[in-house]
Parts: C-alpha cells; structure tokens; sequence
C-alpha cells in the first residue's frame, strides 16, 4: 500500500464523534499550522479516494505545499494522539496503558506512595482480565520503586513478594502460551482445509487431547486457560464427528462468557465471543437446533444495541458483520427458507455490506458467505442469478483457503450451466471438473462418486443411458445424506434433491406426462 494511501484510511475510519474529538484538539493549539493541518484534515476527508493533485492545487503557493510530506505526517501523529485521549478508557488494555504511564510520571517525580497506590490499582485489573504482560510490566515498575524507596524496612520482603507472583505469572503465560498456540493452529487448519484435515493436522490435535481434558479435570481458576480448553475439546470432537459432544462443550463455554459479563469492556474477550457464538451456530446448523441458530443470531444484534459505541470498534464491528452475515444465511439454507434468504440478501443493508465487504472480512469466510449466497439462488431455482457468485468462488484468487468448498463449487458450477442449457460450455466444464477432481484428494465420499457419474451432466449422453446413471448416482448419494460428515455437501445445494427432481422429470416424460 502506498504511504499515502495510510493517512487517507486513518482518516475515512474515523466516526464522527472521533473527527469533532481530533478538530477540538488540533484547534487547542492555535496558530496558523493548525489552520493549515485542519484544511488538509478535512480535504482528505471529503475525497472519494486519494488525489494528492488536488491537494497541492488547493495549497498552492503556501508552504505546506512545499512541505507536504512533512504535513501529513505531523497530521497523522495528531490523529493518532487525539485517538489516544479519546479512547483512553474505552478498553482495558487502553486503561492499563494509562496506569503505566501514570506510574512512570509519578516515579519520576519520587510520588512513591501515590505511585505504588496506582500499581494496586493497575495489578487489580489486570489479574480480573488476566492480562498477564501487563501484569509483568506492572511488577518490574513496582520493584523499581521500591529499590528507591530505601526507607522502607520491608523492603527485602517486598521484593521476594513480587518475584514470587511474577513466577507465577510466568508460568500461567507459558501454560496459556501452549494452549493458544494449539487453538490458533486448530483454527488455521480449518481455515484452509475446511473439515478435510490433513493427517498431521488430526495427529497433532489428537496429541493435545489428553492435556486438554487434564487440564479439564483440575477446573481451572483461569478463565483464557478454559476458553483455550474449551475450544480444542470442542474441535477434536467436531473433527470425529461427535457433534453432539462439540455442541455440549461449546453451550459450556459460552456460559462461561455469560457468567463473566463484566470483561465484556475487553475488546479482545469481545471479540472472542463473537467468534464462540458463530461455532455454536454452525455446530447447531448440523444437528437441526434451528431454534438455537435464531437464538444466536439475536445475542449478535444485541451486541450491536448494548455494548457502548466505543467499544464497538472497527475491527469488532467486523467480525459482527462476518459472523452474523454468514450465520444468517447459513440459516436460511438450513432451514430450506429459499425465498426469504435471498430476499434477506436483497436487502439494502445486506447489499451496502456485500459491496463494501472486501478487506472488512476474513478472506476464509468471504468464500462462505459467497457459497451460501450462491446455494440460496440456487434453492429458490433462481439459477441465472447464481452464476456470479458461483465465478467469484472459483475464480476469486482465494488461494489454498476451504478447499473442501472450492471442490463442491466445482460441481455447482455444473449444475448450474445444466440448469441455464449452458451447453457448449458444459462440455469444456466436464473436462476441467473432471480433471481436477481426478487429481483431487477427496476430502468427501460425495466427490469421487460425482466424479464417476459425471456423464449425468453431458448434453450429449442418450435420454435412456442418462436416467440409467441418475438412478444410480441417487442410489449412491443416498446413504452419504444421512452421514454426519458427509451430509455437508448438501448443505449449500440439495444435490440428490436435485438429483431426484431430474429423475422425476424424465420419468414424467417417459410415461408423457
């Protein structure tokens, strides 16, 4: 990206309390470079998209058109200050900040007493929302002090007190440092693979197993610690196909979060919950709990309404969008509600996030949204207004990213040009599928079974021979639609619907029906 491309973002970020906050400051200082600053302020602000011509133009013959790289960035550094001051205490990293810094300046000016009071204060917060990097910072500032408070006669004994909590602290670092390193590499893979894991991905998971249910056992007082058990419980179980135990975990963990409602101030444990309620959504999407997928979607919306506006920051609203778009629609095909899935996607509100979603959503989940936008056209048999969703999944560039869905676009795609009577197309589309499944390592029974029936789709196979190979592709397909974990790639598209609605066609005109 280009530099000049930051301040224009840092800027068009911005909500409008934080512009009135940042004119308010700037203009404190008075002077004719405020005058200056706040004009290129508020140019940037109105451009659509960055025109540094236009900005010289405007400061022709003055000197911050001579020194504009200098006045950009002095323009930055007051926004980021403004922001600062402004969201000083919207968060609990932000007001642990705050105390470190009130800390320092007391030190320096040999407060102690004030200085040590604000260090309680500091070790207080930070133990409840187990902040434990700043809880070091915190400990290494208080020793400090005590070193220069000589005075003090329990000075050696204070000391040892610190030591001994930082160990521990240390200890419950590199405890949650394994198991978040476990649940952040769980995630990863699923981000790439989807549910077709590889072996090494399955073998390490399993490996972490006996530790998760360990620690489990012992109920930590760690409430991270949980959370990070909860998570790789609720994974390996959801890898083996038990759903149920992985929705049985999950419910568990999230009311642990409704239980600590009060760290919700922790953009971070925010953010969390968030993500912990669209597993839930999908875990009960499997297992038919449609009335608990509602449920979900409702404590999103209620995010929105009660958690202050502060705290509902740009990367938080963010993944509220991601998870309540792609849980919403993903509900609208679970439930096989076609028509008011795509009218919800018609929607003015669904339309301005569609078309502004781009590096506002996790790229993995972008590829869901878009599959289960393009299965609900297809549901309501609106085939024509699929296509584009279905090109954007396989030609959008997304790299290695749900390979387990790109295989089941693939086979989409066919459907759909069968459906339009696509027919020159089909027939170079029968090639490509046809060889990259073969080369494909199946992540599901469903694809080789496609693979061996794909003549279904050729415009050119005998009227006779085609039914001869639906009937047996259903009889296949069949028993995998009643498998926990095949059964996924129906979700998206009824395929044996499909599948059985094409048989009954061509047994109707048989009979000339």
């Amino acid at each position: 990206m280009a530099g000049n491309q930051h301040l224009f973002d840092l800027i068009h970020s911005l909500t409008r309390n934080e512009k009135g906050y940042i004119r308010k400051q700037v203009k404190a200082h008075g002077g004719e470079q405020t005058k200056n600053t706040m004009k290129l302020f508020d140019l940037i602000d109105k451009q659509q998209a960055y025109d540094e011509r236009v900005i010289r133009q405007v400061f022709k013959n003055t000197s911050l058109a001579a020194h504009l790289a200098e006045a950009k960035y002095y323009l930055q550094k007051q926004i980021l200050k403004s922001l600062q001051q402004f969201h000083s205490t919207t968060s609990v990293d932000m007001r642990l900040l705050g105390y470190l810094q009130q800390i320092e300046v007391l030190s320096s000016r040999a407060l102690y007493d004030l200085s040590l009071a604000t260090c309680r204060k500091a070790r207080t917060l930070a133990r409840k929302h187990e902040k434990h990097r700043f809880l070091l910072s915190i400990l290494h500032m208080e020793r400090d002090i005590y070193w220069n408070q000589q005075a003090n006669k329990n000075i050696q004994s204070l000391f040892l007190e610190t030591y001994q909590e930082e160990a521990k602290v240390l200890e419950a670092l590199q405890r949650h440092h394994e198991l978040s390193k476990s649940a952040q590499s769980n995630y990863n893979a699923f981000k790439v693979h989807g549910l077709g894991w590889s072996k090494a991905d399955k073998d390490r998971l399993k490996e972490s197993v006996p530790l998760f249910k360990k620690l489990q056992a012992k109920s930590t007082s760690s409430f991270d610690n949980s959370r990070e058990i909860h998570h790789g419980l609720h994974t390996y179980f959801w890898m083996n196909k038990d759903l149920m135990k992985a929705y049985e975990i999950i419910a568990s963990s999230i009311g642990q979060y409704h239980q600590n409602k009060d760290r919700f101030g922790d953009r971070l444990f925010l953010k969390n919950y968030l993500m912990l309620l669209h597993q839930y959504a999908s875990i009960a999407a499997k297992l038919g709990k449609y009335t608990e997928m509602n449920s979900v979607l409702k404590d999103m919306e209620a995010v929105r309404k009660f958690i202050p506006k502060k705290q509902l920051t740009k990367d938080v609203i963010n993944l509220l969008n991601q998870f309540y778009y792609v849980t919403k629609t993903n509900y609208h095909l679970h439930t096989c509600t076609f028509k008011e899935g795509v009218k919800f996607v018609q929607l003015s509100e669904t339309q301005a996030y569609l078309s502004h979603m781009k590096g506002n959503i996790d790229r993995s989940f972008e590829v869901v949204l878009k599959m289960n936008i393009c299965g609900l056209y297809m549901g309501d048999g609106r085939y024509k207004d699929a296509v584009s969703w279905n090109y954007e999944i396989i030609n959008g560039n997304y790299g290695r990213l749900r390979n387990d869905l790109y295989a089941l676009a693939r086979i989409h795609q066919l459907v759909i040009h069968y459906e339009l009577d696509n027919t020159d197309l089909l027939q170079s589309l029968l090639t490509s599928t046809g060889n990259y499944l073969r080369v494909r390592k199946y992540t599901l029974k469903f694809e080789p079974i496609v693979l061996e029936h794909l003549s279904v789709f050729s415009p050119t196979l005998a009227p006779a021979e085609k039914q001869k190979q639906f009937k047996s592709l259903r009889k296949k397909l069949a028993p995998l639609a009643k498998d926990e974990f095949e059964k996924m790639a129906f979700e998206d598209f009824d395929f044996l619907g499909w599948v059985e609605e094409k048989l009954h066609t061509a047994y109707s005109k048989s009979k000339g029906v």
